[in-house]
């Protein structure tokens, strides 16, 4: 992983920053400004030990992110997903109560009802909100989103632990609300959906 964010620092940002000078046409800006923020996501990936530098490369995809998110020359579906993109950094640096994020993440959802990742968001900033009930039902919405997502042919894998997070968020609302079955049911589908042991261990009990 060092290795691999050097080679991001050292050729791909210089090169994508090159590219973006050069280009005139708003969607393939758009999409270099993205990728400008997806580089420094995984730049800041091995720099979790030394939270300062951590913080520096998300803040710096937060940044680009946003741009694309604002710009009014980024086409629509580009606009959505460099907004989710922001909003999912926001929330990984603590930017936004869990209120402020929902409220952000309610127009999104409405335009794109069916995508995994915010649903598993809606679902995950309910429960932080407090709302556990409103979070078991929706957990349940997005584990079934992102099982029917992985049989498409372009999604053959599950990259982001979408298959079996949801469940993780439906057992610490089951528990939340003390309903002990539903509880170790939602762990039982995560751990078979591929979810780390060490994540549901407290759920099956």
């Amino acid at each position: 992983p060092a290795r691999f964010a050097k080679r991001l620092r050292d050729l791909d940002l210089p090169w994508l920053l090159r590219r973006l000078a050069d280009e005139k046409d708003p969607e393939a800006r758009a999409r270099i400004i993205i990728l400008l923020g997806q580089t420094r996501e995984q730049i800041a990936v091995p720099l979790q030990a030394d939270p300062a530098a951590w913080i520096q490369e998300e803040i710096a995809a937060l940044g680009w992110f946003l741009l694309a998110a604002v710009d009014e020359k980024t086409p629509v579906e580009a606009k959505r997903f460099a907004l989710f993109k922001y909003l999912n950094v926001a929330e990984f640096l603590g930017i936004y109560t869990a209120p402020e994020m929902l409220a952000r993440l309610r127009s999104l959802v409405k335009e794109s009802p069916a995508d995994p990742p915010l649903a598993y968001m809606m679902a995950e900033c309910t429960l932080r909100a407090g709302d556990a009930r409103g979070a078991l039902q929706l957990a349940y919405v997005a584990a079934k989103m992102a099982k029917a997502a992985v049989r498409d042919p372009k999604n053959p894998h599950d990259p982001s632990g979408l298959l079996w997070r949801p469940w993780l968020i439906a057992a610490m609302a089951a528990k939340a609300l003390g309903h002990g079955p539903a509880m170790r049911k939602a762990a039982q589908e995560g751990l078979a959906a591929g979810g780390p042991a060490e994540a549901f261990s407290d759920y099956q009990k």
